[in-house]
């Protein structure tokens, strides 16, 4: 998901979203679902959607040399763009491993 998206970047973008929650490492990520990047730009090829979210340095975090967003705003993303039941649903088993 998140493969592809990094480097056609060029590195100038951060994974979030779906993307961001695969990376971290959830388990129910569709392949299927588009690539998600924030990047000044939101204009992106066919299988990737930009968004040009304001990300502050401590919501974000380097793995495997991709930046991504942090957990905890990985899941107020979700939370913001999901309906309610999926958002709670799809961020709660990968966040509650991290307590």
């Amino acid at each position: 998901m998140g493969g592809e998206a990094w480097p056609w970047s060029g590195g100038h973008a951060t994974l979030v979203g779906f993307s961001a929650a695969a990376v971290l490492g959830a388990r129910w990520i569709s392949a299927d679902l588009p690539a998600e990047l924030s990047r000044s730009d939101r204009h992106c090829p066919k299988g990737i959607v930009g968004h040009t979210y304001a990300l502050e340095p401590d919501e974000c975090v380097v793995v495997d040399g991709m930046a991504v967003t942090a957990p905890e705003r990985t899941a107020f993303d979700l939370g913001r763009t999901l309906p309610e039941r999926q958002a709670w649903s799809t961020s709660t088993p990968w966040l509650t491993r991290r307590t």
